[in-house]
């Protein structure tokens, strides 16, 4: 069992409805393909070879994910620097060896505050499916660049004050942080929700307590916030180490598509 992810309830607190976080929109994005195209360049950013709306390659995403935990991925949005068009994102940055580096960020308004000078370059969403096959792809020549996820660093903060967080080096490695509280649950169900945002978690308890008695309240006291990863949660996932169905994890944000 991870050291910090375990799916076991300490005790059932309350459950919470998908409805009390913000609906997703209905746009679709095709997956991810590779495209032969020659690399344009742009200073001081470059666009990339790999289409975000080409068909799906015919054995599916590359890192073979499993069909539940794809559905999962697919239902999370993430947002990446594009064209106008939408069908190529850039690279804004470079990582320590000189690689093009493009960012897939969490939230919306990370990805418009680092939009470049370009009045073609748009902010785009994507899913955190389609982003985990390119961040996870080993193809960097193909690709013309690396690919990394971004939390905000707001996000980064929480983590690093609750559960265990600064043992997670999430500063380095694009890693992206996860809240959960072992004692919540969805839809009266044993579906376990992963929140990429700590307000989320903390608004959705709220809820769930406001109908409480004051014994009860007192009882229940704060939300226990414990902290995982993105990649902690969907490796443990795939390969079975964290001994629940990938269909038993939620992944929860309050952006939408």
């Amino acid at each position: 069992m991870s050291k910090y992810l375990t799916t076991v309830l300490l005790y059932h607190l309350f459950s919470f409805n998908d409805a009390l976080i913000h609906p997703l929109g209905s746009k679709k994005i095709s997956n991810i393909s590779i495209s032969r195209r020659t690399l344009l360049t742009i200073p001081p950013v470059a666009l990339l070879t790999t289409s975000l709306r080409s068909p799906v390659l015919a054995d599916g995403i590359p890192t073979r994910l499993s069909s539940a935990l794809s559905e999962r991925l697919r239902s999370v949005p993430f947002f990446a620097i594009t064209t106008a068009d939408g069908e190529q994102p850039y690279f804004t940055l470079s990582t320590k060896n000189g690689a093009p580096l493009a960012i897939f960020f969490s939230e919306r308004a990370d990805a418009e505050a680092a939009l470049p000078k370009d009045p073609a370059a748009i902010v785009t969403s994507v899913s955190l499916e389609q982003a985990w096959s390119l961040v996870n792809d080993p193809n960097e020549k193909d690709n013309g660049g690396l690919f990394q996820l971004q939390s905000s660093r707001r996000q980064i903060v929480h983590a690093n004050g609750n559960g265990g967080g600064k043992d997670l080096k999430l500063d380095v490695d694009g890693r992206v942080p996860l809240f959960f509280d072992r004692r919540v649950t969805l839809n009266d169900s044993d579906t376990f929700p992963l929140f990429l945002k700590l307000e989320d978690l903390e608004r959705i308890y709220q809820k769930g307590i406001a109908g409480m008695s004051p014994e009860g309240r007192q009882v229940a006291g704060p939300v226990k916030v414990s902290v995982t990863t993105v990649d902690r949660a969907v490796a443990g996932l795939q390969d079975g180490s964290l001994g629940v169905a990938a269909d038993k994890v939620i992944f929860v944000s309050s952006e939408s598509f």
